[in-house]
């Protein structure tokens, strides 16, 4: 689906660029530090149906993993069937698991998914025109933002929010683990019948 231009790279390691592994890294470090200079408050609101709300996410995210299935049907579609069907599992784990805590803070999750996301998308964008690497014509769409490919926006949206949620989840988690033991207990007995 891509592939690097003539004279492209450096080093490789197996089939990929040093680069594409050092991305792997510095994606996740570069997003989590912009999401730490935003303000993620150490207080969880009580959220309502916290049951819907998960099972909202669930299906958003098996429709995400259906779509994708479904343009694995298609050349020009492919990418971005791949892109959809690998994201739909994480997508469905983070949100079945915690939905309720990041619509709480979807501006946070917003803010701090797509900054990282723009600044991707443009690196990406020069690295396409000075020939860095290729996409197929034939297992793409076409289109284009800004002149980006939309498979390779679509890409670091999803990639951005799986570590933004994951952090704000993981912030979550630590949150309630230093609540007292009779606090969490209450909330457990709330989220069972509609609370937190």
């Amino acid at each position: 689906m891509w592939w690097y231009g003539p004279d492209a790279t450096l080093a490789t390691l197996g089939y990929a660029p040093v680069g594409e592994y050092l991305f792997i890294l510095v994606q996740p470090w570069l997003t989590a530090l912009w999401l730490a200079h935003l303000t993620l408050p150490s207080s969880w609101p009580t959220v309502d149906r916290p049951i819907a709300t998960r099972a909202a996410g669930l299906v958003l995210a098996a429709a995400i993993g259906v779509g994708g299935w479904v343009a694995f049907g298609t050349d020009s579609t492919l990418y971005l069937g791949a892109i959809a069907a690998w994201a739909a599992p994480v997508l469905a784990l983070q949100w079945a698991v915690g939905a309720p805590q990041l619509w709480a803070r979807r501006r946070l999750v917003a803010l701090g998914t797509l900054v990282p996301a723009l600044y991707l998308c443009l690196v990406d964008r020069i690295a396409i025109e000075y020939g860095i690497w290729v996409l197929s014509e034939r297992y793409t769409t076409g289109v284009h933002v800004a002149g980006l490919p939309v498979e390779e926006a679509v890409f670091f949206l999803v990639t951005n929010l799986f570590v933004v949620q994951g952090l704000v989840l993981f912030r979550w988690v630590l949150d309630r683990r230093r609540e007292p033991a009779s606090s969490r207990t209450a909330s457990a007995v709330e989220s069972a019948f509609g609370g937190s």
